[in-house]
């Protein structure tokens, strides 16, 4: 029974730190996405400067662009918040397997002392 409830600990670990990672990922993957918007928006404005495209035009990449970063703005947080809800799950989980190690080392020897 402890050995199947210290089991089931190790997994919600591994299901949390494969989340971490994930999210990690996708959490690099918006602040490239970020930059890359910026590089466009960069372009837009020079083809502003060298008349290539209308004021208008310039005003709504920039548009585009603010309402791009603002959502990826609120993703990434988002993600954050779940990341750091995985960190405190691994900790207490980790925690509680320590405590149930310890109670199974006491019943162990408690055990030892019956024979």
């Amino acid at each position: 029974m402890a050995k199947a409830l210290i089991d089931l600990q190790i997994k919600g670990i591994k299901e949390a730190e494969g989340d971490i990672k994930r999210l990690t990922k996708a959490i690099e993957e918006q602040k490239q996405k970020q930059l890359e918007w910026k590089s466009s928006l960069q372009a837009s404005k020079e083809q502003l400067d060298e008349g290539e495209i209308s004021q208008d035009d310039y005003n709504e990449a920039l548009t585009e662009y603010n309402i791009k970063v603002a959502e990826s703005k609120v993703a990434i947080s988002q993600m954050n918040s779940e990341r750091r809800a995985n960190i405190k799950l691994i900790q207490a989980e980790e925690k509680s397997l320590d405590q149930a190690s310890a109670a199974v080392a006491v019943m162990r020897k408690e055990y030892g002392k019956i024979d």
